[in-house]
């Protein structure tokens, strides 16, 4: 895009002529970054307003130990213009998400427009009054969001139960908001963070945290039950079946208790069992990240049969009549027979499988690294139609009601016709998505990087 016309498309220089621009063209310089680039770090001195002409960036702050994700800006977004006003320096860090076009007015530079020019200078100071008017007013309802959300990543998808969301954060809580108004219930602190995604059952939520716990918490008052000791993190989600609970623990094993948190025995695997199990009949299935699917008998932890794959298993498993689905790391999602693990087909992606499958009417939906969301026929593994999205597809695809809801690295929310893969509907937060999304009486809900719930209007 012409420099000018870039320009015309940015608020801060909506009130310029063709002329007045030209004044700003002269004084623009230009800067190509490369992804993760640091463009300034905090605490520096402030010289230049940025503008970004191609890419995206992230803007980041030191907030004790951590590094805190304030926003994500992309194309036609500016940053930096505190410099022009005052000599301070910088209160963020910034960093190139992508490989990026910046353009650049130096502090230097706009004092002598401001001498030099100074209607020009005017009406770009009245714009720039504006847009920071406006983006503190929406900066206070993001710090209102995040006081829900907390200060934490979020890595647990959230579970919609009883008019409740139930969520996990690395800020060490586990949240329950209403899912109508978006208001605190309680929240239960942990030791660590909390990447477990909830299973809610009854009157009980049960969550894993990276202190190697499994909690048992109370769902309508988050008061702790009881909690359960593993060797390692808790990153998987348990599933509770009758009158037992199951859970997988970066300890290698895989648990099953009784609702008083009784331990009824464990099964060790080769690696880290970060996916979640899943029960159907007397079998347990779960994946591991030694490359093996296991089915496990559930009345006294004996394996019945193991498969192996050729990449870690992250992805839970799925069933779809009498067969069992998985993806992999090695870039293939497998069918299988539940029974006993004979394999039916393989479907080859072009890149790591880290979501898990969904399965509806006969179908399979599962992302893939390389940016497509496949449909493949669930008899036979054939290729019904595959969606390309803008980035990365790490989350669970959820289907329902003819529909497909995913989200991707690029911050964005699908909603495809599950029959043809046509996009129905799309939404877009602030940052990357990699959590499943949660569907609820027409509402999307979704977990972006940027620390906030979203809830999109499905209908």
């Amino acid at each position: 895009m012409e420099k000018k016309e870039f320009l015309k498309s940015i608020l801060l220089f909506s009130d310029l002529d063709d002329a007045q621009l030209d004044f700003i063209i002269n004084i623009i310089k230009e800067r190509a970054v490369k992804n993760t680039e640091v463009v300034f770090e905090e605490d520096t001195p402030g010289d230049a307003i940025y503008f970004i002409q191609e890419g995206s960036v992230r803007i980041t702050k030191r907030v004790t130990k951590k590094r805190e994700a304030l926003s994500f800006l992309r194309k036609g977004d500016f940053f930096g213009e505190m410099s022009m006003l005052e000599d301070e320096v910088r209160s963020a860090t910034v960093i190139a998400a992508e490989d990026s076009l910046l353009l650049i007015i130096e502090k230097k530079d706009f004092l002598n427009l401001l001498d030099s020019h100074p209607d020009v200078a005017a009406k770009i100071m009245r714009s720039m009054a504006r847009i920071m008017s406006f983006r503190l007013r929406s900066a206070d309802k993001q710090v209102r969001r995040n006081l829900i959300l907390s200060r934490g990543y979020v890595w647990s998808s959230p579970v919609i139960v009883g008019g409740n969301i139930y969520i996990g954060s690395d800020d060490h809580f586990v949240y329950c908001l209403n899912s109508t108004t978006g208001e605190l219930v309680w929240k239960q602190e942990t030791g660590n963070d909390v990447c477990s995604t909830p299973c809610v059952a009854g009157d009980m939520v049960y969550i894993g945290s990276d202190d190697h716990n499994l909690y048992a918490l109370e769902s309508r008052s988050g008061l702790l039950l009881w909690k359960f000791t593993t060797e390692s993190k808790v990153r998987s989600t348990p599933w509770v079946k009758g009158n037992t609970v199951y859970c997988g623990s970066d300890d290698r094993h895989v648990y099953a208790f009784d609702l008083s948190g009784k331990l009824l025995w464990k099964y060790e695997t080769g690696d880290r069992v970060i996916g979640s199990p899943i029960v159907s009949g007397n079998f347990l299935y779960v994946g591991s990240s030694d490359h093996y699917l296991y089915a496990i008998d559930i009345s006294n932890g004996v394996l019945i049969w193991k498969f192996s794959t050729k990449g870690e298993i992250i992805s839970t498993p799925t069933l779809g009549g009498e067969m069992i689905y998985i993806g992999s790391e090695d870039t293939n999602v497998y069918a299988l027979d539940s029974a006993g693990g004979m394999l039916r087909w393989q479907f080859k992606t072009e890149d790591k499988i880290t979501a898990s499958p969904a399965y509806a009417k006969g179908k399979v939906f599962i992302g893939s690294h390389d940016h497509f969301l496949y449909c493949l026929k669930a008899d036979d593994g054939t290729l019904l139609w595959k969606f390309e999205a803008e980035d990365s597809i790490t989350t669970s695809a959820v289907a329902m009601s003819d529909k497909v809801y995913f989200g991707s690295f690029s911050g964005s929310i699908y909603v495809l016709d599950a029959n043809t893969g046509n996009v129905l509907k799309k939404y877009h937060t602030e940052d990357f998505v990699s959590t499943a999304p949660a569907v609820y009486e027409s509402q999307i809900y979704v977990v972006s990087f940027d620390h906030n719930l979203y809830v999109f209007d499905g209908k």
